[in-house]
């Protein structure tokens, strides 16, 4: 009976046991991001200088001097601008001077390396990501809703569908926010920013942010 349970339903089992190891797995994913960002957003740097001063210590040094680096109001919001051609970092970045602010700084520098060097993950990347931020808004009121009213199944399952297309874009373009992170370790340690106890926190720090970038798949 069981066997014939499973066959008749196996492809629904794996449809949402999908579901729910992704949602868990992000979940704790954003949780352990979370915690470690505030616990070096919290420590002060070694070398004294805001996200903005790291930032353009980073591009001095790197021969960008004529990129500029701006505040973005907002939680999160650091990214390079490509179509203004500008860095931009957010509220906890731009003019602190904790460890975080400084990773972060040389994290959204580090996003620069592809678009100067071979931009066909780069060109994917900037289609996929908009999309893989976009199915997550989507699925959440379509679960609620379908599941609340009537329990209507194919807007539940559409939106966990969403939900889990969204992960998989972010699992395929995860190698290129993994390699970020590992450029702006280095362009830290070079551009003589974080001090030498300081790597190993900023190391731990984009890491978490790496993982974080996969916990969005919840839209959180």
């Amino acid at each position: 009976m069981i066997n014939e349970y499973i066959g008749h339903y196996g492809w629904w089992l794996i449809f949402y046991g999908a579901f729910a190891l992704g949602a868990s797995v992000c979940l704790i994913l954003a949780i352990y991001a979370n915690v470690t960002y505030r616990r070096y957003f919290c420590r002060d740097n070694a070398a004294g200088i805001t996200g903005e001063q790291a930032a353009a210590r980073i591009l001095e040094k790197m021969g960008n001097r004529g990129i500029p680096v701006c505040h973005k109001p907002g939680n999160k919001t650091d990214a390079y601008n490509e179509a203004e051609k500008k860095i931009q970092l957010s509220d906890a970045v731009f003019a602190y001077r904790s460890v975080g602010a400084a990773g972060v700084a040389g994290h959204t520098r580090g996003h620069l390396g592809p678009r100067q060097k071979g931009r066909g993950m780069y060109k994917f990347q900037r289609t996929a990501v908009p999309l893989a931020e976009f199915f997550p808004i989507l699925a959440w009121p379509l679960i609620v809703i379908g599941y609340l009213f009537g329990k209507n199944w194919i807007l539940v399952n559409f939106g966990i569908l969403c939900f889990l297309f969204a992960l998989l874009l972010r699992l395929i373009t995860l190698p290129f926010e993994y390699s970020t992170a590992l450029r702006a370790q280095s362009l830290l340690a070079d551009a003589g920013i974080a001090a030498e106890d300081e790597l190993l926190g900023i190391k731990k720090l984009l890491r978490a942010s790496a993982l974080g970038y996969l916990a969005k798949a919840l839209g959180i």
